[in-house]
């Protein structure tokens, strides 16, 4: 009889962890065990697995000998901490934390369908993962010579945390109070906050730069080539990314609109009006519209348009997709 694979879940009780878990049950893997695992002070919580709670364990004293895939969608620090025993437990890994996407010998993750999915991979940024998604078919065609992207990022990308102080905030707004921020630096709720964490050296946010390392090495570009802006907005689920790039070449955008309306994870309209609240939240896949597209004096296409997404729903979505072709492999 062969042994089932174990699986941990750590950051379990994160808002990604939470959407990965419901996903993973949904998707009925063949598991012997699945841990759900967290920091020490969120052990004993439970989260809801198919119609049951299931507990949460710390992910501190959890033996990774007991596993053989490990989904890291908690935070960085909590990644940070417990690595070194996932490491020499020798399990294969999918960072969602943020923790490896940083590293330039850990593989990104990708949408393409390689033969081997390596032991260890990090899933991009939510606004990586956007673009890398939308992007494929132009790809295809061209290569990418500059790319602008301003991102309106939702108060979920914060954690719990920051979604529970937008909602106060917007509540002591309502009842003619002072707002009162918790998490957030100044107050968001009715707001626009035009910073995504700390500021760096060379003026770009900590996010900013590692968005900016990850389209990177996904497009093949230099910094100069990349310009990246990313702020709060006061909207719970769902993040707005304006794009604007050049390319190589002249393209057919017809083709490249064909090809958006094929793939299942992107819902592209040319005329219909998508919010991130009524067409994204809740979803894993991409809203895409006002494409615009024209020629340059050199021939080459300039392309704009406009990308959705529930950034928790997504990153969850990827994480079972790359996990399912781990075991795959």
């Amino acid at each position: 009889m062969t042994n089932k694979i174990n699986l941990a879940v750590v950051g379990a009780t994160s808002l990604k962890g939470e959407a990965f878990v419901s996903k993973l049950f949904d998707a009925e893997l063949d598991f012997g065990e699945v841990f759900l695992l967290d920091t020490e002070s969120m052990a004993g919580e439970h989260v809801e697995f198919g119609r049951k709670d299931k507990l949460v364990k710390s992910a501190a004293d959890f033996d990774f000998t007991k596993v053989q895939h490990v989904v890291l969608i908690g935070d960085a620090q909590l990644t940070e901490n417990v690595y070194p025993a996932i490491e020499r437990a020798g399990c294969s890994v999918i960072d969602a934390s943020s923790f490896l996407g940083q590293k330039a010998d850990v593989s990104l993750a990708t949408l393409i369908e390689d033969d081997h999915v390596p032991a260890v991979v990090a899933i991009p940024e939510a606004t990586t993962l956007q673009l890398w998604i939308v992007l494929q078919p132009l790809l295809q065609e061209t290569s990418i010579s500059s790319i602008s992207v301003s991102v309106a990022q939702c108060a979920a990308q914060g954690g719990k945390a920051a979604l529970d102080d937008l909602g106060q905030q917007t509540a002591r707004l309502l009842n003619f109070q002072d707002a009162n921020p918790a998490f957030f630096a100044k107050q968001l709720a009715f707001n626009l906050l035009p910073q995504v964490g700390e500021l760096t050296d060379n003026g770009d946010t900590e996010m900013e730069t590692v968005v900016r390392q990850q389209i990177s090495r996904l497009f093949v570009l230099s910094r100069d080539e990349i310009d990246i802006t990313m702020l709060w907005s006061p909207v719970f689920y769902g993040d707005v990314a304006t794009v604007s790039l050049q390319t190589q070449d002249s393209v057919a955008m017809a083709y490249i609109g064909e090809q958006w309306q094929v793939n299942p994870l992107i819902n592209f309209s040319a005329t219909q009006l998508q919010t991130p609240v009524t067409e994204a939240s809740g979803k894993g896949i991409i809203n895409l519209g006002r494409l615009r597209t024209w020629q340059t004096p050199a021939d080459n296409t300039h392309v704009s348009f406009c990308a959705m997404a529930d950034p928790i729903q997504l990153i969850a979505a990827m994480c079972l997709l790359v996990l399912k072709n781990q075991l795959l492999g």
